[in-house]
């Protein structure tokens, strides 16, 4: 009897546990700036195979029943994990959930490829931006921030970057009153595709705010142009049917999967 109550009492505890995640299994791929793997890249507890691949292992814990009751909330989840290699400027994994810490068994995130940059590395900066770019701005285009298809917003050094890019092309990012953008416009986009050959193909897309009762959005714009663009000195000159993007701008800022345009002048 007095072996079974010990044992009474352990199997009470337990089945008054609940298990929550702290991090999901978690995999992808670190490579350099010209697509090649990095092998033996730390990232979290494990390191990078020779094609750059990685796989985290999902971690869980128990949390008392009757706690999580009375929080009557699943628990947040945030996942922080290093990614460090020598000779390279080093990152982070960085990425939350709100109720994330309520997901069952096998919960499993691809965090895609992220790209390291070399200590010391020199861009040939007039091949970087021959790129397809997605562009957001102020309220008057004096500064675009843009993005292209390698911008991963999990790596922890572009997350105050991509919430930039985000509050400038969309109101939801400032509480449905961005003051980047003109007042009758709720969302504002850019994407353009510049060329080798100095050429440029740009859509623009507007969706327009809501007014009240019985009064509807416009239905968004789509505006689709061809221009041309000139790279030199460290500016970038474009011209096309697309007006507001008449200007030359000052390259504030450049990165394999980021660029910061500052309006310097308007095309001739």
């Amino acid at each position: 009897m007095r072996k079974i109550i010990p044992f009474l009492i352990f199997l009470l505890f337990f089945a008054s546990c609940i298990s929550r995640l702290r991090r999901p299994a978690m995999d992808g791929f670190v490579v350099d700036y010209n697509n090649q793997a990095i092998e033996g890249c730390i990232v979290g507890e494990t390191i990078t195979d020779s094609t750059g691949y990685y796989y985290l292992k999902e971690l869980r814990y128990n949390q008392f029943l009757l706690t999580e009751l009375f929080a009557m909330e699943a628990p947040p989840l945030h996942v922080y994990e290093p990614v460090e290699k020598d000779g390279y400027i080093g990152t982070s994994i960085s990425a939350h959930s709100t109720f994330g810490g309520g997901a069952g068994k096998g919960a499993h995130w691809n965090m895609d490829t992220i790209f390291l940059r070399k200590k010391n590395e020199v861009f040939d900066v007039d091949k970087m931006v021959q790129n397809h770019w997605s562009f957001s701005a102020n309220k008057y285009l004096d500064t675009l921030y843009c993005i292209n298809a390698n911008f991963n917003p999990q790596a922890r050094d572009k997350q105050d970057f991509y919430y930039e890019y985000m509050s400038h092309c969309d109101d939801y990012y400032k509480k449905f009153k961005n003051p980047t953008l003109p007042d009758s416009i709720i969302k504002r986009k850019y994407e353009v595709t510049l060329d080798d050959t100095g050429h440029f193909m740009a859509s623009k897309y507007v969706m327009y705010r809501y007014y009240g009762i019985g009064k509807f959005n416009r239905p968004p714009d789509t505006t689709k142009v061809v221009g041309t663009y000139k790279y030199e000195n460290g500016n970038l000159a474009f011209h096309s049917a697309l007006k507001e993007l008449n200007a030359i701008y000052k390259i504030d800022s450049i990165d394999r999967d980021l660029l910061i345009l500052s309006k310097i002048a308007l095309s001739k």
